[in-house]
């Protein structure tokens, strides 16, 4: 592993950027084409996520909990840093932006105070009645609160984690996400409360998968990893794939795109990602869009229900703008993002850090922008 510990991964992160572009696209379908096409395109994305999640995070602390520097504790501590500074300033702006659209309307300010009191908390928000999901003020928010359990179930295990028990992890998330799509019809689901379960399989197989997949290359991986300008065809692939299954109306054929991408073709991508880094000249866009990605997650959600809002409170068309609402929605989110994570993000995780490293006992803290930056 020493040969291999300044390994960037530009292709992963300029993968995690293209797919970050291709959910803010798909949830805002109806700014570019001008109608709801009806499944969200690009919604395997954060199946992709969560195996680039588990890769990244088992290159940055396999090695450092294997000499006993991270225990349960420490590992999640540091997951709470890198996640939830950015979590929290998105539920503000999703708090403000609820209250913004809802002025006006008959106690429309109360749920949004609240839901944001439980949910800094990492808390899901169980208010039906307001919402279906478990993050009203940020829905894709969803997937953080999967993230970490699975991390801590990660953690939990890791002393008994060997390659065969990580590859019955992978096949019984695997068994999770075909009961789950039997069930639901569809594997675009863990948003609501109605299909957390199938929320808790996409979290627990992507990142299993994402793990194995650094257990079984991170001792045969070149150093430096070889650049090539295959890596645009691996990105061209991916975004031909998250919108592929988006005329597929009928249940059958989308669900069997779905596991297709989801079981198949996203380990693919990864492990390919993982091989190979993009021509020098690209690579600093691969590594900032890498960078803005979280935040773009985040953030697109709040900026895409007011331009939703504005239309509505002025009696046109949703849809009669489009495309020049996505294209505005995109790069405003794209900004808001890229501010967020250069003078929010990273200063405040710096901050965090050092105060952290100031208790007694406690070693030099490990960069907190570059751990785990999936």
């Amino acid at each position: 592993m020493s040969a291999n510990a300044h390994l960037k991964f530009e292709t992963l992160d300029g993968l995690r950027g293209v797919g970050a572009l291709i959910v803010v696209v798909g949830h805002t379908l109806l700014f570019w084409i001008g109608r709801y096409p009806g499944p969200i395109a690009g919604a395997v994305m954060v199946d992709m996520f969560f195996m680039l999640s588990g890769f990244v995070i088992a290159f940055a602390y396999e090695p450092k909990i294997a000499k006993g520097n991270f225990g349960v504790a420490r590992f999640m501590e540091a997951r709470i840093v890198r996640l939830y500074p950015l979590f929290l300033l998105s539920l503000l702006f999703g708090m403000l932006t609820n209250l913004v659209i809802g002025y006006g309307e008959t106690d429309a300010w109360l749920a949004p105070i609240w839901h944001f009191g439980v949910s800094a908390f990492f808390i899901p928000v169980y208010d039906p009645d307001v919402s279906p999901s478990i993050y009203p003020l940020n829905l894709p928010a969803w997937t953080l609160f999967w993230e970490l359990i699975v991390n801590f179930i990660y953690i939990l295990v890791w002393r008994w984690l060997s390659t065969r028990m990580l590859i019955a992890f992978v096949i019984a998330g695997a068994a999770g996400l075909l009961t789950a799509g039997i069930v639901f019809d569809t594997l675009n689901i863990g948003v609501d409360w109605t299909s957390t379960i199938g929320a808790f399989a996409r979290a627990w197989f992507g990142f299993f998968v994402g793990v194995l997949i650094f257990r079984k290359t991170s001792e045969k991986r070149a150093a430096p990893l070889p650049r090539t300008p295959l890596v645009f065809a691996l990105v061209a692939l991916l975004i031909a794939i998250a919108f592929y299954g988006l005329p597929l109306k009928g249940t059958p054929a989308r669900l069997a795109w779905e596991i297709f991408f989801i079981c198949i073709m996203g380990p693919v991508i990864v492990y390919l990602g993982q091989r190979f880094e993009p021509p020098k000249f690209i690579s600093p866009t691969f590594v900032w869009l890498g960078a803005i990605s979280y935040a773009l997650y985040l953030f697109h959600w709040p900026i895409y229900l007011i331009a939703l809002r504005i239309p509505a409170k002025i009696g046109m068309n949703q849809g009669a703008t489009a495309p020049y609402m996505g294209f505005a929605v995109l790069i405003v989110a794209v900004c808001v993002a890229a501010v967020a994570e250069r003078y929010y993000d990273r200063p405040v995780r710096k901050w965090i850090s050092l105060q952290l490293n100031k208790r007694p006992g406690r070693h030099r803290a490990e960069p907190a922008a570059k751990a785990a930056a999936e």
